[in-house]
């Protein structure tokens, strides 16, 4: 699958309203929240232990030992989970671990310490109130089988009524925790989805869809110290479209927005990298951004792009000396260092753009060598080839 560059904004293919989407994410969070609750609970159960052992309290070490084995267990088995990134697995986890849980603060309830076991339960409740989230039907279904279990419980005589109640009393405390935690957390989910569409807006131009001024800082306010690190070589390439005032004032604004497009597309198609970043910062002026290329590769990508601009063959004006629209590249390329700036190397791109606008347009200049210059019949060639094809297609 071809990866997606920087010079597109990006946008989640998964609407940010669409409840299972919603649910993916949120429990994609809670498989990593139950590493620190599977953790929590076993912390949790041999607390509770040694204050039995302190009360001299007879204990079942059958269920201490399980419950603690089993927490120790999804620890380990979340991680694999979180490494393995299994969409299906993550419901499979997230149900079994409060399933496990359930079963075991349940079944402490057995032992012969009634603190020990309505401490346990509270830590239970504040689990299941606060790590993980659940949703509306596992939230409901796990309550209910509290409900039954305690039920069961209190028909075998085990707890008094007083004691029942006040356990239910507890359970529902718990219950009403989690639906707030889950009202919040969808909330939380969907402002979050808001929040980064108004920022990938703000960062897009509205033509192109490349980034504009704005998003290439942010970019580059990340990717930079990244390559400085890492003493990544870098390429800085400024483009412009040669003499687009006279294609606007031969074939008009609309015309001349439809070309910028065009040319975008294609630097968009050139730069299939997911570094590679891209950016409309002028009218018809572009930047463009490679990272781990030497100066050779970032000369070969200019070159393919100059290639695949000038064979779309657009007409240009008849005023212009040659017959298609061309490009005109500056490039730098270097190894950043500590202390060095991207405004630097915009800037010596930049000078070297305006070098290939002096040398005549619809070239490439590197370190005072020009690259890519063709002579005005290679231009009529790809002007007549362009031509020939599009009346091949029409007839």
């Amino acid at each position: 699958m071809e990866k997606k560059s920087w010079c597109e904004v990006r946008q989640n293919p998964n609407s940010p309203h669409d409840e299972n989407y919603i649910k993916y994410i949120v429990k994609k969070e809670n498989v990593r929240k139950i590493r620190m609750a599977s953790i929590a609970a076993v912390s949790i159960n041999l607390f509770l232990v040694l204050i039995s052992l302190l009360e001299k309290s007879e204990i079942k070490w059958l269920p201490v030992c399980v419950g603690s084995f089993l927490m120790i267990a999804f620890f380990c088995g979340s991680s694999i989970v979180i490494k393995a990134r299994k969409r299906k697995w993550y419901q499979m986890t997230y149900l079994s671990f409060w399933l496990c849980v359930t079963l075991m603060f349940f079944s402490h309830f057995q032992f012969g310490s009634l603190l020990y076991s309505h401490a346990c339960y509270l830590g239970f409740i504040i689990l299941f109130g606060s790590i993980p989230v659940l949703f509306n039907k596992e939230r409901v279904g796990f309550w209910l089988l509290q409900f039954f279990m305690f039920s069961g419980i209190y028909m075998q005589q085990r707890v008094q009524r007083e004691q029942f109640w006040y356990i239910m009393e507890i359970s529902a405390l718990g219950f009403l925790l989690a639906t707030f935690r889950y009202s919040s957390k969808i909330k939380e989910v969907h402002n979050g989805f808001d929040l980064n569409s108004a920022i990938a807006l703000s960062e897009q131009d509205a033509m192109t869809g490349l980034l504009n001024r704005r998003g290439l800082e942010r970019s580059m306010y990340s990717i930079w110290p990244h390559c400085i690190r890492q003493n990544l070589s870098v390429a800085v390439i400024m483009l412009d479209i040669d003499n687009f005032k006279k294609f606007n004032d031969t074939f008009g604004h609309l015309q001349g927005d439809i070309c910028i497009k065009r040319v975008a597309e294609q630097i968009k198609k050139t730069a299939r990298r997911k570094t590679d970043i891209v950016a409309r910062v002028g009218g018809e002026e572009f930047v463009v951004f490679l990272s781990g290329v030497e100066s050779k590769e970032a000369i070969n990508w200019a070159l393919q792009l100059q290639e695949n601009i000038e064979g779309m063959g657009i007409a240009h004006s008849a005023h212009n000396l040659l017959p298609i629209v061309t490009v005109s590249m500056g490039v730098y390329c270097d190894v950043p260092h500590r202390g060095s700036e991207f405004c630097r190397y915009r800037d010596i791109a930049d000078a070297n753009l305006y070098g290939a606008k002096e040398n005549g347009r619809a070239c490439i200049i590197y370190d005072g060598v020009c690259y890519g210059k063709k002579n005005l019949s290679e231009y009529r060639k790809i002007n007549k080839k362009v031509l020939s094809e599009e009346e091949r297609m029409l007839g």
